[in-house]
């Protein structure tokens, strides 16, 4: 509503200025003016904004953006003072540098599109900052199968963290697929990694590492996360598959503080 009246008071204005401004009128009675059209006139304000549609639906994009980008900032440099503190267990798998001074928690979900592109934008940050930032990979999921591909990635971890993450980037590069197909896909992709089937069969049926896939997504409740992904760097939360522009943004602000 407080831009609907934003881009009346500014068509209204123009029209004004227009009118008036041969006769060198101050500018309180070009407002006494404007207050006076538009109490006679209310209909000069609905055409212009009818002539000018595509504008006036341009400028109420650029100032919904404008407003969102100021309450991320306002969010995150309150987030910097007070971060997010996720547990990070030292013998999960992680990927990076082992003492990045920037750690990035990501919650996600293996089945969420916005996740795959999301990983693809941290992928890229790791190898452009390969001695500046580590990765975690938390779960955020309530669905049962998702929960089923944490929990291979959460087994094969145990073996070796170099294939916990190999599987990590096939599942999202075949998303698609192994939701088709469900357990079929994930039996193929494991087959092409260098590990202990038995072993993966065993780990798979843990009670532990079920809790563990639970006490992430508890831990991301808790924190008020909604939707995935969301990524925590240094304690601040980046919300959504975003560029890796605002990534950066984030990393400077942890770097300066």
């Amino acid at each position: 509503m407080k831009k609907i009246l934003f881009l009346l008071f500014v068509f209204t204005f123009t029209i004004s200025c227009a009118m008036f401004r041969p006769s060198g009128r101050s500018s309180e009675e070009l407002k006494a003016k404007i207050q006076e059209l538009l109490k006679e006139h209310p209909e000069l304000v609905l055409d212009v904004i009818r002539q000018n549609k595509v504008a006036v639906y341009k400028i109420a994009q650029q100032g919904a953006q404008a407003d969102h980008e100021n309450q991320r900032q306002t969010r995150w440099e309150a987030e910097l003072k007070n971060p997010y503190k996720p547990v990070i267990d030292p013998a999960r798998p992680a990927l990076g540098y082992s003492k990045a001074p920037i750690v990035i928690v990501s919650y996600s979900d293996f089945l969420c599109d916005y996740c795959k592109v999301g990983a693809e934008t941290v992928e890229e940050l790791l190898k452009k900052y390969p001695k500046k930032l580590r990765l975690v990979f938390k779960h955020h999921t309530y669905n049962e199968f998702s929960k089923r591909v944490s929990l291979y990635f959460e087994a094969i971890g145990r073996q070796s963290a170099i294939q916990a993450w190999k599987f990590h980037d096939m599942v999202f590069e075949n998303q698609e697929l192994v939701d088709q197909k469900k357990e079929k896909a994930l039996k193929d992709i494991t087959r092409s990694l260098k590990i202990n089937r038995a072993k993966l069969a065993e780990d798979l049926k843990s009670s532990k590492l079920s809790k563990l896939i639970e006490k992430d997504i508890k831990e991301a409740d808790k924190f008020g996360f909604d939707g995935t992904p969301v990524f925590l760097v240094n304690g601040v939360a980046i919300h959504g598959a975003v560029p890796m522009e605002d990534f950066e943004k984030v990393i400077k602000m942890v770097e300066k503080k």
